[in-house]
């Protein structure tokens, strides 16, 4: 299965929602195998990272957290990979390709 991504935009400086997203996402992690979540309070998103199907997973966060508590869910076309903890990046280029992705 390929790795997924998902950015879910929430109010985590209201303590509720923030409660309720993770409280969500904890019921959720073993069963869709997510490997990673970033909480970015400053930004109000949250960031899902796993070997999930995006869109089966989007929609069951949907209804188990509600309209209220996330403002908008959106899948990347992309993955960023960071850089590992050694310094550096890894490069994803295809052969005979102008077009180079960081890995």
């Amino acid at each position: 299965m390929e790795m997924g991504i998902l950015v879910i935009l929430v109010d985590l400086q209201c303590c509720r929602c923030d409660a309720k997203i993770r409280k969500v996402l904890g019921c959720l992690e073993e069963e869709y195998c997510i490997e990673k979540v970033e909480y970015d309070v400053k930004n109000n998103r949250v960031i899902v990272r796993g070997k999930f199907d995006a869109g089966c997973l989007r929609n069951k966060i949907c209804c188990k957290a509600g309209g209220k508590v996330v403002k908008d869910i959106k899948t990347p076309s992309f993955y960023y990979y960071p850089p590992p903890p050694c310094g550096g990046y890894k490069f994803a280029c295809e052969e005979n390709s102008d077009v180079c992705a960081i890995m």
